[in-house]
């Protein structure tokens, strides 16, 4: 089983998941999926704001469905929530810590 988390970190069951406000969208956790967003992240110059936010909406997509991802920036998140998000995604997809995540791409480094 796997985890659902919050925008604030809160696990709230075992589907891999992240839920925004009353929303729980589901995270495409399949290894081919996964494979093909760490390919598409570890490309990302960290450095570069735009390649990395280029190639962190391209991961989201893959990992939430384009349509979802849609829904997703229709919200209009701010710039911190938005990072929050990709964490979060990138965490439920990979069973990695959310922190962790947020630190790898806070420092530049895989």
């Amino acid at each position: 089983m796997a985890k659902l988390y919050t925008l604030d970190k809160k696990l709230l069951c075992d589907r891999p998941a992240v839920q925004i406000g009353d929303e729980t969208f589901t995270i495409d956790d399949r290894k081919k999926t996964v494979e093909e967003v760490l390919k598409v992240v570890n490309e990302a110059d960290t450095d570069n704001r735009n390649d990395f936010m280029e190639k962190a909406d391209k991961a989201l997509s893959m990992l939430f469905t384009p349509q979802k991802f849609k829904q997703i920036e229709k919200m209009e998140l701010s710039f911190k929530a938005y990072l929050e998000l990709f964490s979060l995604a990138m965490a439920a997809a990979t069973g990695e810590e959310p922190d962790a995540i947020s630190e790898r791409f806070q420092n530049g480094s895989e």
